[in-house]
């Protein structure tokens, strides 16, 4: 949904799907120290969209980034400090951010605008958990601000956040826990329970 058919007070945006497969359970999570690459991006959602495909493209060609058509690497998320994530008016692709949150890569939205439709903005502080670059300002102002994050103290924080929040975008299918997409979702609902006003019937 565009932010100018989202009404926030009233509309709630879904959280993607992260269903717990087996190979997520088989990928450990790589402490800080143990992390070997910069940033990760996954492509395969990508279409010719400008500008998004002139920044990819950069990034193609800068070593401190790998970026990845092949179905989503889990082993690549957990060795990732940052996990890149685009968020425009043509492409929207943060379909993984939920499983970059649960294995401590904090995610990077490059965006050509304030979003306000993010998942959970009711429950999640997201400048806490993710950076927010523009994607005007090309790929130099991007591995700066990211620079800028790496600092020990703050990067752990974000991660730790994170890893914390990723609890909130998983479907528990057979058996729902608390605090978990289900539940988070209903307590959103439950939050605009008295900002949609019904007409009262006259019984006849």
């Amino acid at each position: 949904m565009k932010n100018d058919h989202f009404i926030p007070h009233k509309d709630i945006s879904l959280p993607p799907l992260l269903a717990i497969d087996i190979q997520m359970d088989f990928i450990s999570i790589v402490p800080i120290s143990k992390k070997t690459c910069f940033g990760y991006f996954n492509n395969r959602d990508l279409d010719n969209l400008d500008p998004v495909i002139d920044f990819i493209e950069e990034l193609r060609n800068d070593p401190d980034f790998i970026t990845d058509a092949e179905p989503l690497d889990y082993d690549w998320l957990s060795h990732s400090k940052f996990c890149l994530f685009f968020f425009t008016d043509t492409f929207v692709s943060i379909s993984g951010i939920g499983k970059a949150l649960r294995y401590g890569c904090v995610p990077v939205v490059i965006t050509d605008r304030a979003i306000v439709n993010l998942p959970f903005v009711d429950v999640l502080k997201w400048t806490e958990i993710a950076v927010f670059v523009d994607i005007k300002a090309g790929l130099k102002n991007l591995k700066d601000v990211l620079g800028s994050r790496c600092a020990e103290d703050k990067y752990e924080k974000m991660r730790e956040f994170g890893m914390e929040a990723s609890t909130h975008f998983a479907w528990n299918f057979f058996t729902p826990h608390p605090s978990d997409a289900f539940y988070t979702v209903l307590y959103q609902l439950w939050l605009r329970r008295h900002t949609i006003r019904y007409t009262s019937r006259e019984m006849i």
